[in-house]
């Protein structure tokens, strides 16, 4: 595998450098690929320069074909550059090596069976070994795609870019197919025998304070965190105004996201709203666990170098990279701080993108402000790996143990997070302890007094509906114990008290179920009547008389049921629900009484 590069200057140049290209591709028996960065905002349009590529590539490599996008820095000789355009030439020499372009309309995937129609095609390939997609849609639009090549099998690695731009230059990607669109998605597969793919990232980010709870957030619009307006967090923790710099201000700070599902990654901050809601780069899925995070040059080229010794160890032949617009504005003129460790290992293609397309724990996400790095190489190493000697060579350096003030700070508030947090996980296991019985994991009788309390309060200062208690308990349950052990006992309280958060989970959310006493149960009910109290009793009541306990024909519960009274005291509250369980109990049992 090798690789050639050239920057656009003139058609003559141009012209010179592709006829030199094809001879060497003359050479002997190969495939070649090449890749067109054009920087988003460049002194001609998107659709000039690919005219006059496209044109060069048809008369003097006509078999090559080529893929790009529009991006924010071009990467040429292991350096971020500023050029317009950026080509260049993957040549593949193992025989078994196959490229195969493919260029979709997003709009046609996601119409009718568009996507089975490109897993039918992509899947026809043998040998699959990576694929990598280049487009300009949003975000939104990303997740179908990330849906479509998920199907594929989980060993076959999946990476690219979304292309740049702005309100006054339209993002775009093509092939030699088709021209600059914001509609196209670019598909090159990777295929081969002995075609080798490693693909890592690098963030650098590091985590700092405690986590905060997405409650309201609607696509890439954070609107409430811990139910308080989203930009409070930038506001009381750093004092990042709401102004017109808030973008620049806030990208040292971006959230590191723990989504539902468990995967994490950054998003940072675009601008912020007078009504307190955050832009953010990409979706934040409500439910999401959010940290904020800081970035530290030094920790960020320490993570750069770790990430450098693990690519070098794979021995690639040509490393692909695609970097985030945000890192670039991070670094400013030192933007070749991301990719100066990797380029001492090998030839580089790459480009700064606006959001990095990594496939991660089995599942293709679009990351932000971070580094995506695939190593390519065909056949095994040709040497054994070398010896680690990547050090960071500005700011923390291993062997003296130098670290920036900022870090050592970051240090000192992570360790006194870590603690107070540490310190709140014992604090709640000791309240679940004093809360909660052992066995059946409902509350225990102290606590349901307590809210028992707390309710009839509430109930007995609000105008609106009262609220209503059921008492429960298990039927001969003596005799379970006396014949089954009491051991099954054990096992029929712990299934029925399941039953009953499982009712109220449908019936009514905010009910609380705890375990009164041996087999006894007492459920709360706020702002419920006892007509629908007495409804879900008579729920519960079906629900355990039909749940099979296996090693017993029926178990079954007995119920009183009764709502509130103005005025009353709580004795009197409970001493009615507890006389409406005794009448069922004797009158039949497996029943609800309802006074």
């Amino acid at each position: 595998m090798r690789q050639l590069q050239t920057t656009f200057t003139n058609n003559a140049d141009l012209t010179n450098t592709f006829r030199r290209w094809k001879g060497i591709l003359a050479e002997k028996p190969c495939r070649g690929l090449a890749h067109v960065f054009i920087r988003f905002d460049g002194n001609q349009s998107n659709r000039f320069f690919y005219e006059i590529i496209r044109n060069l590539f048809e008369k003097e490599l006509p078999e090559v074909p080529f893929v790009g996008c529009s991006s924010a820095g071009q990467i040429y000789y292991g350096h971020i550059t500023e050029d317009d355009v950026v080509i260049t030439l993957s040549i593949f020499d193992d025989p078994s090596t196959r490229i195969h372009v493919y260029d979709y309309s997003f709009r046609k995937i996601v119409l009718g069976q568009g996507k089975q129609r490109v897993r039918e095609e992509l899947s026809k390939i043998r040998d699959v070994k990576g694929i990598e997609v280049l487009s300009a849609v949003t975000h939104s639009e990303f997740l179908e795609i990330a849906e479509t090549v998920d199907g594929f099998s989980p060993d076959i690695e999946v990476f690219g870019g979304i292309a740049v731009g702005d309100d006054a230059h339209i993002p775009v990607s093509f092939t030699h197919r088709e021209g600059p669109s914001s509609d196209n998605v670019a598909i090159v597969v990777y295929s081969g025998e002995n075609l080798h793919m490693k693909v890592s990232r690098v963030n650098g980010w590091k985590p700092i304070g405690f986590p905060i709870h997405v409650t309201r957030s609607e696509e890439d619009v954070l609107y409430e965190l811990d139910h308080e307006p989203a930009f409070d967090v930038y506001n009381h923790y750093l004092h990042i105004p709401n102004d017109k710099n808030f973008f620049y201000n806030a990208l040292e700070f971006p959230f590191q996201v723990t989504t539902p599902d468990g995967n994490t990654y950054l998003r940072h901050a675009k601008s912020s709203t007078k009504e307190g809601a955050i832009v953010m780069s990409a979706h934040v899925p409500e439910n999401s666990m959010l940290r904020m995070s800081y970035g530290d040059p030094n920790s960020i080229r320490s993570e750069l170098v770790k990430g450098a010794q693990c690519i070098r160890k794979f021995q690639p032949e040509e490393i692909m990279v695609f970097n985030c617009l945000g890192r670039k504005l991070f670094w400013g003129d030192e933007a070749d701080n991301d990719i100066k460790d990797l380029s001492l290992i090998g030839d580089m293609v790459g480009c700064c993108a606006l959001g990095e397309i990594l496939r991660y724990h089995g599942k293709t996400v679009l990351n932000n402000l971070a580094c995506v790095v695939i190593a390519l190489r065909e056949g095994e190493p040709k040497e054994e790996p070398c010896a680690d000697d990547l050090s960071v060579e500005d700011g923390f350096d291993t062997r003296s143990g130098v670290i920036s003030l900022a870090s050592r700070l970051a240090s000192f508030i992570n360790t006194m997070t870590e603690e107070m947090m540490d310190a709140n996980n014992r604090l709640q296991e000791l309240l679940v302890r004093a809360t909660v019985d052992d066995l059946t994991r409902i509350f225990n009788r102290g606590e349901i007094e307590r809210r028992l309390k707390r309710m009839v309060e509430i109930s007995s200062q609000s105008t609106g509906i009262g609220c209503s208690i059921i008492m429960g308990d298990i039927d001969d349950f003596k005799m379970i114990n006396d014949t089954y052990s009491h051991q099954e006992g054990d096992v029929v309280l712990s299934c029925v008290a399941e039953i009953m958060k499982d009712v109220m989970t449908d019936e009514l959310s905010e009910g609380v179920v705890g375990r009164w006493g041996g087999e006894e149960f007492m459920i709360l009910l706020p702002r419920t009547s006892l007509e629908r109290a007495a409804d879900i009793a008579e729920k519960i009541c079906d629900a355990v008389r039909h749940f099979d306990f296996e090693k017993h024909e029926k178990v079954t519960l007995s119920f009183g049921v009764t709502e509130y009274r103005r005025g009353e005291r709580l004795t009197e509250f409970t001493s009615r629900v507890d006389e409406n369980l005794y009448y069922s109990k004797e009158h039949g049992k497996d029943q609800v009484r309802a006074v």
